[in-house]
């Protein structure tokens, strides 16, 4: 199963009914990459499988079906968030209920170091959010705590939360009963989600993914420069550039070659730059004239061959400066270069 689960590429792992004693844990984490990225209690496990996702605990509650943990990145690629794995009680709906209480309980404390818009509650609920059930009726506030404030991962774009996500010999109608809830602002990064099932030889619940695109903590700036391929196609440029060049050469005869490469890259970047911004300002302002002209001869409602070829001449013209324009943004995002 943990070969399985090294296939996976996943980042975090929450577990539950982990059995990690503090006698067993030393030996569950020689079966994990980063064996001081793993947190345990008895009920439940997170493990970090990359070094770049450091966990940390987080002083939470005592109970051992609560494991709450801040997560960040090694070069702040993204802000932290916070990562509450539960285990609630499967058998006796009366202790369910006290521990769902309870747990609202502590997230509404003014004192709770789990902070709700940047949270991610996770793990086995042992209980249906669609169908009927008795813990489902007894949990009205925890209810109305998820719902206020968290977002079901599995819903997103998908109706993966429909699936069933425990197999076992008792349970004729599978149910689901594991989770993963984001608060909402981090719902909103949630990429894809998925409910994988597992050989019933390692487990009788699935595998669980939610898959999040989180922002980065830090701006990222403009990156390296690049010249606007678009513009070796115009005439104007390569006659500018010539001449730009040649008024160039002469003052760099005392330099040594290197240096003389090294001031032609840097005269060369500050001409395209200022090309540049004189012809995104001379593009913007012609496109605006274009549409404005090309709707007078419109509105002449006229049929007249001259009309007609002067409407078609600005319809040219508009095309080639919008399709300039849409290149120019491909190029920015990356997608084409």
């Amino acid at each position: 199963m943990i070969r399985h689960l090294y296939s996976q590429s996943l980042s975090l792992l929450a577990v539950q009914e982990s059995h990690a004693t503090e006698t067993h844990q030393p030996t569950l984490n020689k079966y994990f990459p980063n064996q001081n990225q793993t947190l345990w209690t008895s009920d439940c496990g997170l493990i970090s499988f990359s070094p770049d996702y450091q966990i940390q605990p987080i002083p939470f509650t005592n109970d051992s079906r609560c494991l709450a943990a801040k997560v960040t990145h090694s070069t702040n690629l993204f802000h932290p968030f916070f990562v509450l794995v539960i285990y609630a009680p499967a058998n006796s709906p009366t202790a369910r209920q006290l521990f769902f209480n309870n747990l609202t309980a502590n997230l509404q404390s003014p004192d709770s170091p789990l902070p709700l818009d940047n949270l991610v509650i996770l793990g086995d609920f042992n209980y249906s959010f669609i169908s009927t059930n008795r813990t489902l009726g007894l949990t009205g506030e925890w209810s109305r705590l998820l719902s206020s404030h968290f977002t079901n991962c599995l819903s997103i774009n998908s109706d993966n939360y429909l699936l069933p996500t425990f197999f076992h010999a008792v349970a004729h109608h599978p149910p689901t009963i594991d989770h993963i809830f984001a608060s909402h602002s981090l719902s909103q990064t949630v990429q894809s989600s998925s409910v994988e099932f597992l050989s019933p030889t390692w487990t009788d619940h699935c595998l669980l993914t939610s898959t999040f695109h989180l922002n980065p903590s830090i701006p990222i700036g403009k990156g390296v420069w690049r010249a606007n391929p678009l513009y070796t196609s115009h005439d104007f440029f390569q006659t500018s550039l010539d001449q730009h060049l040649t008024q160039l050469v002469p003052s760099l005869n005392s330099y040594t070659p290197q240096v003389q490469w090294e001031k032609i890259k840097l005269s060369v970047k500050r001409f395209i730059m200022r090309y540049g911004k004189n012809h995104s300002n001379w593009r913007s302002k012609k496109l605006k004239t274009l549409q404005s002209g090309r709707n007078a001869l419109i509105r002449t409602k006229s049929d007249s061959p001259s009309i007609t070829h002067q409407i078609a001449w600005h319809n040219k013209l508009i095309a080639h400066l919008q399709t300039e324009l849409v290149t120019i943004s491909q190029i920015r995002s990356h997608t084409r270069w």
